[in-house]
């Protein structure tokens, strides 16, 4: 399809479930976060049976990649967007903790397996060098490893809007619809550089404010390090 109807198509995919499920949401996430891990396992057997036997050669990744290095840090923390700090923080269920390292090593190995694998084959300005069933299954994960945080990032907006700043229920959630559009109104359309910005710049930030949560419930603990 065409770039503004897809971008359409997925704003819409996005709104219509933070605006009718609610809570029931983080359900909906969870399907398809079992989708992206099992795409993402197809697509290493994929690259190790096909990709890296008919693409040997590094060396066009590395020249695609190296003008744009820095513009990886906001997808990169955008892509290990998945830490949490509460169990740190307050009581939990055992193992809460446990849990959430396990998924951060799993979701690591499976990004470091595929860029691996596939160095070379997806280049710098997003362009793919293979075409049929192997294109498509890189879009679908593609695709997939988008919308999974983009659902619940908007619930953390949401949770934001109202539970720090004070926003009403209506107009948080007028908000988390209307910026995306804005956005795209200013010409920003290509995802990784949203993402490069507010990975960069709103990821950042929290986990500036998770170290200095963690510095005042525990003043005497790792202080070198959290300064």
């Amino acid at each position: 399809t065409t770039s503004p109807l897809g971008t359409g198509i997925f704003f819409i995919a996005i709104a219509v479930p933070f605006l009718a499920m609610g809570r029931s949401l983080e359900l909906w996430d969870y399907v398809f976060s079992a989708l992206k891990i099992v795409l993402y396992i197809v697509l290493i057997i994929v690259g190790i049976a096909v990709i890296i036997p008919g693409n040997p050669s590094l060396a066009a990744s590395r020249e695609a990649f190296a003008p744009h290095i820095l513009y990886g840090f906001g997808p990169i923390l955008f892509s290990l967007a998945a830490f949490s700090i509460v169990p740190e923080l307050k009581r939990t269920p055992q193992g809460v903790s446990k849990t959430i390292v396990y998924a951060q090593i799993s979701m690591v190995i499976l990004y470091l397996l595929f860029a691996l694998l596939f160095a070379g084959v997806i280049l710098g300005d997003g362009s793919i060098t293979i075409n049929g069933w192997q294109r498509r299954l890189v879009d679908g994960a593609g695709l997939i490893s988008v919308y999974t945080p983009s659902l619940m990032f908007s619930w953390v907006g949401y949770d934001l809007f109202t539970k720090d700043l004070g926003f009403k229920p209506l107009h948080a959630k007028l908000l988390i619809i209307a910026i995306p559009l804005l956005l795209f109104v200013m010409g920003m359309s290509q995802f990784s550089f949203i993402v490069g910005v507010t990975g960069g710049v709103f990821l950042a930030a929290i986990g500036m404010l998770i170290m200095q949560m963690y510095h005042v419930v525990f003043p005497n603990n790792h202080t070198v390090a959290v300064r």
